[in-house]
């Protein structure tokens, strides 16, 4: 069975973002760089939520690793903008999970928003 480990960054006060979705708080340095790379080892799914997806596109995104599927799930987008590198989830998330953690791969890496982690 596929592993699914679920990450974000938070504040030290355990937000995940201050008012209007601000993330000022959030400092990357070589040590971040460093402990990112390595809990992509062996990660060869992505999953996002919506609101996550969208702050990476508006932040301008950044390279997929290689060999790695991107889904995002959204119960309001009816697509993905063009030239997206992931594939939409418009169904039950937990579904989803269950069969993608039944199917043989490496480990898959969440980064929802706590409303869809939630779940």
């Amino acid at each position: 069975m596929r592993k699914v480990t679920y990450g974000g960054a938070v504040s030290l006060d355990l937000y995940l973002a201050g008012p209007g979705e601000a993330m000022d708080w959030l400092c990357w340095s070589d040590e971040a760089a460093k402990i990112s790379a390595e809990s992509w080892k062996g990660v060869d799914t992505m999953l996002l939520g919506r609101k996550t997806f969208e702050f990476a596109q508006r932040m301008g995104g950044g390279p997929v690793p290689a060999g790695v599927t991107t889904y995002v799930f959204s119960r309001t987008l009816e697509g993905l903008p063009a030239g997206a590198k992931a594939e939409l989830v418009r169904g039950d998330a937990a579904e989803f999970v269950r069969r993608l953690k039944a199917q043989p791969g490496g480990a898959s890496s969440s980064w929802a928003a706590a409303s869809s982690a939630a779940r």
